[in-house]
């Protein structure tokens, strides 16, 4: 049967009914979870555990053992009957209890049950029987894991705020992990991944070499180093680099190896070393009546110090098992940056990102991997810059558009600096020739003002590599000295880049002073906002004439909020999407005035405002995810602290979980220890609060 022919001939409306179904999208790598089942004791049950799998892989979601979301099952026997006849039989009654968990947290995040009865001869077959019967109900599951990636995508713009401040501070390792958990289709994914990028620079990935185990089974040796090199690439390709056993082989003197002497650090570091490994993971596995047991170890090779170390046994002889139980555990080392080796360079998020395109001819024959282009990119990374990686700018330098642009187009060059989130494009041409001479020429576009940074910029050069990387090192010095002075300046001379006045979030500044004939106009504040959220800055001055206030964005750049037509107090607030240093600037703007004011601030962070707004909408389970995360992860002063102990505690109460709901109430107690709720709180609420007042109290 030629299906594809038969549907060409359908009606054109059943065509458009079809285009029309709807499509199960299947989640992928953007959601994923790790499924644990076992009994109350501990012990695994592979089959029930399985079954799992394959409910949650039905659902469109993907299992990996390292997620970030865990699903954990625990199974009880809840009754047990004898039933009477020709033949006694045993009947026994299962729940396995489901919980939803914050793998890195431990936080539960939703909880349902799974039943099931087995008849058997003994209990024993009836309890084998009953582990088949578990059914788990998958509109439960579902909506679990669809809710949860709901909030997943409601909390990527805090952890994006909060990666980018943690870039910015220079902690790399704990950017990249907060980067990470920017949920695909959001607006900050695409950035997101861009940073990831940018840290890749100064945070290379290892290389792991994976030895042979010794084992008391030779010819399970290969079979174990495979499985755990396959598992070793499949879940942590994007933090590693692996190389097999095979490899190694090939790159080693294969008279020196010796697999005893292997097992050793110091001797395993010796050896492998020098092929360009980091890091080494070796060990043994042992087979008995007992199941698998493996003793791994992770070695670095630079000094033969463990690293991690991992002991296991496996009853059911499962080489897959084993081989995730080690990689979870490199998973581990790599999420706490014991792996990491930091270069010693500083990326600078205020600065612009940069894209580089410069083709290089000899002889009208281009070169794929241009030395010049190569050579500007580490000269601006070494700087501080973010630069689009060099994979895009070879793909996209074969595009009409990318020809265009190195050939000197600037509509085309801003178009893919738009594309790919560069501030600042660079494009040209080195022109190789014949006589061992080279000439580079290339021009700085900006892509908001479409201005040109630097035009013509050029350099000579021989034809070696040398020669042609030193002078593209040397053009990127003469483009970057106008980008990093290329400081908005105020039009009374003033440039915000040069101030060393700076505010408190949250706090205040007296007895400061403009006088507009003595020159002295404008001031400009500095202010380090550490997340998103929502700043107000008031002015109150003596006299009150001819002084505003506006704030203005990262570099001083652009104003982003301006000052209300008030008499009295100036106030000026914005609500700031990004962590960075802001900008406030206090100007006079008439003749004869000589004037002291005082300056005050007001920041709350946003995970602040979404809980307080989910609390007032009476969203109990989403203002209790946003405030948690804010307690636990964003900048508080005390008015938030107060606010958000207080709202979480009557969330909690909605929810029935009365001990979380009084520690949240001692705490507000702590900070206002003569607090009095509104009168027209529900009797509930108020009882558990005087309850927490009269342990605070004791």
């Amino acid at each position: 049967m030629r299906r594809p022919t038969v549907l060409l001939y359908l009606p054109w409306a059943l065509l458009v009914i079809l285009a029309l179904m709807p499509i199960n999208i299947v989640h992928g790598e953007m959601f994923s979870v790790s499924v644990s089942v076992n009994l109350e004791d501990g012990i695994p049950l592979p089959e029930v555990e399985k079954m799992v799998i394959n409910t949650i892989n039905k659902l469109g979601y993907t299992v990996r053992s390292n997620a970030d979301i865990s699903v954990e099952g625990w199974v009880s026997i809840t009754d047990e009957k004898q039933i009477s006849g020709i033949r006694p039989r045993t009947m026994v009654s299962l729940r396995m209890d489901i919980q939803i968990k914050n793998s890195k947290t431990g936080e539960v995040l939703d909880s349902f049950s799974a039943n099931g009865n087995g008849v058997g001869d003994d209990k024993r077959e009836a309890f084998q029987k009953g582990l088949r019967k578990i059914k788990i109900n998958e509109s439960k599951l579902s909506a679990a894991l669809k809710g949860i990636a709901e909030r997943s995508k409601r909390m990527s713009k805090p952890y994006f705020d909060e990666g980018k401040l943690l870039l910015q501070q220079g902690k790399y390792r704990e950017a990249l992990n907060k980067l990470k958990r920017v949920y695909l289709g959001t607006d900050e994914f695409t950035e997101a991944q861009m940073l990831i990028q940018d840290i890749r620079v100064v945070i290379p990935k290892p290389t792991i070499a994976v030895l042979k185990f010794k084992t008391n089974e030779s010819d399970i040796a290969g079979n174990f180093n495979d499985v755990l090199t396959t598992t070793l690439v499949q879940k942590e390709s994007e933090e590693i680099i692996v190389l097999e056993w095979k490899q190694i082989l090939g790159r080693l003197d294969q008279q020196s190896l010796d697999i005893n002497l292997l097992l050793e650090p110091a001797e395993a570091s010796r050896l492998v070393g020098p092929i360009g490994a980091d890091f080494v993971l070796l060990g043994n596995l042992t087979f008995s009546g007992f199941g698998i047991e493996v003793n791994a170890r992770l070695v670095s090779a630079a000094n033969a110090q463990i690293v991690t170390a991992f002991h296991t046994r496996n009853p059911e002889d499962k080489l897959e098992k084993v081989a995730e139980d080690i990689v979870a555990e490199i998973h581990k080392a790599i999420e706490t940056g014991k792996l990491d080796r930091i270069r010693d360079i500083k990326i600078d998020t205020n600065l612009p990102r940069i894209m580089i395109m410069i083709s290089e001819e000899q002889m009208n024959q281009s070169f794929s991997n241009p030395v010049v282009e190569t050579a500007m990119m580490q000269e601006f990374w070494e700087n501080g810059f973010r630069v689009v990686d060099a994979v895009y700018s070879s793909r996209i330098r074969q595009t009409r558009e990318g020809k265009a642009a190195t050939a000197g187009d600037i509509k085309s060059a801003i178009s893919l600096g738009k594309r790919y989130g560069a501030g600042v494009i660079i494009v040209g041409k080195a022109f190789i020739g014949n006589e061992n001479n080279a000439q580079i020429e290339a021009l700085a576009i900006d892509r908001d003002t479409e201005m040109i940074l630097t035009a013509n910029e050029y350099a000579k050069a021989s034809n070696s590599v040398d020669s042609l990387s030193f002078a593209g090192r040397q053009l990127a010095e003469h483009i970057i000295e106008p980008i990093t002075a290329g400081w908005p300046i105020d039009s009374d001379g003033v440039t915000p880049k040069s101030t060393n006045l700076s505010l408190p979030l949250n706090g205040m500044s007296e007895n400061n002073s403009l006088d507009y004939d003595a020159q002295d106009k404008v001031d400009w504040w500095n202010i380090e906002v550490p997340a998103s959220g929502e700043l107000t800055v008031t002015v109150t001055s003596v006299p009150n004439l001819g002084l505003d206030v506006a704030i203005y964005g990262p570099n001083g750049a652009n104003q982003i909020a301006e000052p209300s037509k008030r008499k009295k107090d100036k106030q000026v607030a914005a609500k700031l999407d990004l962590a960075a240093a802001y900008y406030v600037k206090v100007y006079v703007d008439k003749p004869g005035i000589t004037t002291t004011y005082t300056l005050r601030t007001s920041y709350t962070d946003m995970r602040f405002l979404q809980g307080f707004r989910s609390y007032e909408e009476g969203e109990y389970a989403v203002c209790i995810s946003y405030l948690e995360e804010a307690l636990r992860e964003g900048y508080a002063s005390e008015s938030n602290l107060l606010d958000a102990h207080l709202y979480l505690g009557i969330a909690y109460v909605a929810k029935g979980w009365k001990s979380k709901a009084m520690a949240q109430f001692k705490e507000v107690l702590k900070i206002k220890p003569d607090y009095e709720l509104d009168p027209g709180m529900s009797p509930k609420i108020t009882a558990v609060f005087d309850e927490a007042r009269r342990m605070v109290n004791r």
